[in-house]
């Protein structure tokens, strides 16, 4: 799959060994390497731009979000505002 942000960003996460980080993320963290491995393979990475909006609050879900780096903004919408409901970092 070519990253919407170009090739110049596949070969960014070409360098990205996808099991370290999987064992840095605290959630994976007490997995086997065996395990951290089996699920790396399911894994597919991808880049956001700056404002893009990932999920829509009650949508259906592509997939589970890891951040590799980065942050996140969560929140919902209000009267006519979004109201931030948390920063979700690495």
């Amino acid at each position: 799959m070519v990253s919407p942000l170009g090739p110049d960003a596949n070969a960014r996460f070409q360098k990205l060994d996808k099991v370290v980080l999987l064992s840095q993320c605290p959630l994976f963290s007490g997995l086997s390497s065996w395990e951290l491995r089996s699920i790396s393979q399911l894994m597919r990475l991808t880049e956001y731009k700056k404002d893009e909006i990932v999920y829509h609050e009650g949508g259906e879900t592509e997939g589970f979000y890891v951040i590799a780096s980065g942050r996140f903004e969560a929140y919902a919408h209000s009267a006519d505002k979004p109201k931030i409901l948390a920063y979700l970092r690495r």
